[in-house]
């Protein structure tokens, strides 16, 4: 089987194979057994490594890849710019992303994929009501910290 002789590769790829010329077929095989074994413990390490992040993103949005505002502002302040939910809310009315008395986009920006929003019937005393929630969508959450960094115009 002298074909695995060219099994090294470029060792950048992870695909290098020290050879040798006394080098037999099992002794190669176990060289590519033990280089598999060290990348795929790398590859546990680094997705081990990642689990935080992704439990907080999976907690975060919602199935539509939005996120409220709440954690918004938490996006927000962990990119350099300090804020709340109540003061994010504040900015945007400010600003004409959301109905000053309300806490509900503006239609134009939910056209423009920037929000999104969900109903929600809830009893009261009173009877029925309906509830908006405001959610901002991955589209709006790079555009504002976009904003915010100044490339983008408002």
């Amino acid at each position: 089987m002298g074909h695995l002789r060219g099994a090294a590769a470029d060792p950048q790829d992870g695909g290098y194979i020290p050879l040798s010329g006394d080098d037999d077929e099992k002794t190669i095989l176990a060289k590519a057994v033990t280089i598999l074994q060290r990348t795929l413990k790398q590859k546990d390490d680094l997705l081990e490594a990642q689990r935080p992040k992704v439990q907080f993103a999976e907690a975060v949005t919602t199935g539509d890849g939005c996120i409220l505002m709440s954690e918004m502002a938490k996006l927000l302040t962990r990119n350099g710019y300090p804020t709340g939910r109540t003061r994010l809310f504040g900015w945007m009315r400010a600003h004409g992303y959301i109905f000053k008395r309300s806490t509900e986009p503006i239609q134009k920006w939910v056209e423009r994929g920037i929000f999104a929003t969900s109903v929600t019937v809830v009893k009261t005393h009173h009877g029925t009501e309906e509830r908006v929630t405001t959610k901002i969508t991955g589209k709006g959450q790079q555009y504002f910290l976009r904003l915010l960094s100044g490339c983008v115009d408002g």
